[in-house]
């Protein structure tokens, strides 16, 4: 073998052996996980103290008013709601007649969905489109929660109070859910996300009646670490009908996980391209082309 031909398969090895670093890179993303849930109901802030409660399960529910399986999805949804099981409804299209932008950010950032409907459950599994959201009681029945961290918080008078910290490094939004009419399906959304806020875990205390949240809404605290969340899909039905929304971007919630092959055939694909300058010098080398007759 020719010095030329030692030194193209010398560089090709050399990025072959790289790319896997490369990519392992890309993947090692800091993921954020919901660590606590509370929730009270708003119109306790006339009361001198409001009980916070903490459910067994949060269910996430995104839908869209222009998704016409949603509104096959949103009676299931709505009848797993209990004492156990709070259910927050996102209103995260620009599209939609009550959009909430921090809904928007779950959908995107958070939790990088790209399909309605889908159905979130206690911040880990999904369920895409209508013939998976049939399954959802079963994906409740196999989640098991370990909430907690948020026992330093307390409503009295009307104001929520963080009493020793504790919160540092993990992020605390309150949702406003409550029974809001959808014109466009002409239906009633019973847990629709009316409001949001992002709470400055340092600061202490917040007055909550000067927010005016409605008399029949439910206060829902979400406590989390930073990062967008790894899900795992709780159904193995196909999806059925569902629309799509957004840019490619379902690869970030798992879609590289659930496509085995697909770094493979990368390395196979850059394997390839890498050494075929090589192996064209070397066949020319092997196979000279035969020189003209002298005079």
């Amino acid at each position: 073998m020719s010095r030329a031909t030692g030194a193209a398969v010398a560089l090709a090895l050399m990025f072959i052996l790289q790319t896997p670093v490369v990519i392992a890179q890309t993947t090692q993303e800091g993921t954020g996980e919901v660590v606590d849930v509370m929730m009270f109901d708003a119109a306790c802030l006339n009361e001198s103290r409001c009980d916070l409660t903490r459910p067994d399960h949060l269910v996430e529910y995104f839908a869209a008013d222009w998704c016409e399986p949603c509104y096959e999805v949103s009676p299931l949804v709505n009848s797993v709601s209990s004492t156990e099981v709070l259910v927050i409804q996102h209103p995260s299209s620009p599209a939609d007649e009550a959009y909430v932008s921090l809904s928007n950010q779950r959908f995107e950032q958070d939790y990088r969905l790209v399909f309605y409907p889908s159905i979130v459950v206690d911040g880990a599994a999904l369920l895409t489109g209508s013939r998976q959201a049939l399954d959802l009681n079963t994906a409740l029945n196999n989640s098991t929660t370990e909430w907690g961290g948020m026992e330093s918080i307390r409503v009295e008078n009307g104001t929520l109070s963080i009493e020793g910290g504790g919160l540092e490094g993990h992020r605390l939004t309150m949702w406003v859910t409550q029974p809001t009419l959808n014109t466009a399906g002409n239906l009633t959304h019973t847990h629709l996300a009316s409001r949001a806020l992002t709470l400055n875990t340092s600061q202490g205390t917040l007055n909550l009646t000067n927010l005016s949240l409605p008399s029949n809404g439910t206060v829902v605290l979400v406590l989390e670490s930073e990062g967008p969340k790894r899900l795992t899909v709780a159904s193995l039905a196909p999806t059925g009908s569902m629309d799509l929304i957004g840019a490619e971007e379902p690869e970030d919630i798992g879609a590289r996980d659930d496509a085995p092959w697909l770094l493979p055939a990368l390395v196979g694909t850059a394997l390839v391209i890498a050494l075929a300058p090589a192996m064209l010098m070397h066949r020319r080398l092997m196979n000279p082309e035969p020189l003209g007759e002298s005079e």
